[in-house]
C-alpha cells in the first residue's frame, strides 16, 4: 500500500524554490554585514571598543562596566552612546559608497 503523501501545489512547490534560494543570499548579505560591523568595531577608540565589548559580548550592565572600566555609570553610558553614534555614521557612510558603487558599475 502508499502512503498518503500532500503533493505541494504548483504555487507552494514555487514558493519553496523561492525561498530555498534566497536564504543563501541572505546568509551572504548577514555575513558581509556582519564582517563590516567588525571592522568598524575595530577602527572605534580603545575606551569605545572597550564599552561595546563589555555591553555586547560581555553582557554587563552599565554599573558593572563603570565598576571593571573605574568609571562612573554616566561617563559608561556617554561612551555607548557616543560609540553608537560613530559606528552609525559610518555605516550610513559605507551604505551611501555601495549604492554609489554599484549605481556607477550599471552603467
Amino acid at each position: 500500500m502508499r502512503k498518503n503523501r500532500e503533493l505541494a501545489t504548483p504555487d507552494e512547490a514555487i514558493y519553496q524554490q523561492i525561498t530555498a534560494e534566497e536564504i543563501p543570499e541572505e546568509q551572504m548579505m548577514l555575513s558581509e554585514e556582519v564582517n563590516q560591523l567588525q571592522t568598524l568595531i575595530n577602527e572605534l577608540p580603545p575606551d569605545y571598543r572597550d564599552v561595546m565589548a563589555l555591553r555586547y559580548v560581555g553582557d554587563l550592565k552599565f554599573k558593572q562596566i563603570g565598576e571593571v572600566l573605574g568609571k562612573t555609570e554616566v561617563a559608561v553610558r556617554m561612551v555607548h552612546h557616543r560609540a553608537l553614534k560613530m559606528l552609525r555614521g559610518k555605516m550610513n557612510k559605507s551604505s551611501l559608497e555601495r549604492e554609489q558603487n554599484a549605481k556607477r558599475s550599471k552603467r
